[in-house]
């Protein structure tokens, strides 16, 4: 067994789909071994990820060994700023905002712990709608 050098690439999509940012960076990667591998983009004006306009990136990431991708992952992020003060409370994005929570457990009870998307969605609706 030997070490193996791989190519790992991050492409920043924006919301709309566009590839907006690349980084690379080559890693060694010990045999039977792991590797971390780092790189960093700057993105100019992002669109703000907030309540009522969840806007989301994604990180494509992709391993290429001898030329050819070996793994790929995407992973969805968005840009926005998070306080918590001792007096005033949570502030998403500068703007002060109320944390309301319920005791929702267990609510569709013939779905068991594996929820399926749709019933979430309609959770997380009558919640909004409270």
């Amino acid at each position: 067994m030997v070490d193996a050098d791989a190519m790992v690439t991050v492409d920043i999509i924006d919301p709309e789909g566009r590839e907006i940012a690349k980084a690379s960076t080559c890693v060694t990667v010990e045999a039977l071994g792991k590797a971390t591998a780092k790189a960093s983009v700057k993105i100019s004006s992002p669109l703000i990820w907030d309540i009522d306009s969840p806007n989301l990136y994604k990180a494509r990431t992709r391993v290429e060994y001898c030329a050819q991708i070996i793994d790929e992952q995407y992973d969805n992020f968005g840009y926005r700023t998070i306080e918590f003060t001792p007096n005033d409370g949570f502030y998403l994005n500068g703007r002060r905002v109320n944390i309301n929570g319920v005791c929702g457990h267990e609510d569709f009870s013939l779905t068991g712990k594996a929820v399926p998307d749709n019933v979430m969605r309609h959770k997380v609706r009558l919640l909004r709608d409270m």
